[in-house]
């Protein structure tokens, strides 16, 4: 019997993320137009940043993100045969293609200073904010608005650190709404699921409980209301 034909990008669906985790709730409110290309982007990020979250050898770990930089490069020319990136290629015309050179590069300098700083990851997860803008469909971003959702990027990563280590008052309470400020009221609507990260990520707890999970649906369908209105507020 002949083997079945791969599927084609139109076909092929990203992971979903755990039901009642915090990228389930942005998936959920993110337009459903949208939803796919995010959905595989955050699943590329993971693959990406994969050395360093599952404490790969070094050597091993630089060799994967070498390979990442040259199939970066493959997907910008439509050509690359990895499975989320052909879900890109097939979400996004040749014009909005994602630049994934600056997201690899970051995960590089995270494996290399793993050991020196506190929140792990953080310069993937900025880069990684500044390409869900895009994604979102924020196509042209001042500096000071890619600046902003970098450092809303990095700070999701330090609130998720504290909360892993059981310990929510060790994260450095960083005021996130003059950072908001930055990012501009008409962004808002835009960028709402990356806001609903940053503020879940901030309030988690770590119970897990059905009335939890309920209260944590409750805070993102606030979040992504005021911000498609351009009046979110953050007080974390």
């Amino acid at each position: 019997m002949p083997s079945a034909a791969p599927a084609s990008a139109s076909e092929m669906q990203p992971p979903e993320p755990p039901a009642g985790s915090i990228r389930y709730f942005v998936l959920l409110y993110t337009p459903q137009a949208r939803r796919r290309a995010l959905a595989s982007l955050l699943a590329l990020a993971d693959e990406i940043g994969a050395g360093l979250e599952r404490r790969l050898d070094h050597a091993l770990a630089h060799a994967r993100l070498d390979w990442w930089h040259r199939e970066a490069d493959r997907y910008r020319a439509g050509i690359t045969q990895h499975p989320l990136l052909r879900i890109l290629l097939g979400a996004t015309n040749e014009g909005a293609r994602l630049d994934l050179q600056p997201l690899i590069l970051a995960a590089q300098i995270d494996l290399a200073e793993e050991q020196r700083v506190a929140a792990v990851g953080a310069r993937t997860r900025a880069a990684l904010f500044v390409l869900a803008a895009a994604t979102l469909g924020a196509a042209s971003l001042a500096d000071e608005q890619r600046e902003a959702l970098a450092e809303l990027g990095a700070l999701s990563v330090q609130h998720e650190r504290a909360l892993d280590a059981a310990d929510p008052a060790s994260a450095e309470r960083t005021a996130l709404q003059p950072i908001l400020g930055r990012l501009g009221v008409k962004l808002q609507p835009t960028v709402a699921p990356l806001l609903i990260w940053v503020v879940l990520a901030a309030r988690k707890k770590k119970s897990g409980s059905l009335l939890e999970g309920f209260a944590e649906n409750l805070r993102a369908w606030n979040v992504a209301r005021r911000a498609a209105q351009g009046n979110l507020r953050i007080r974390c």
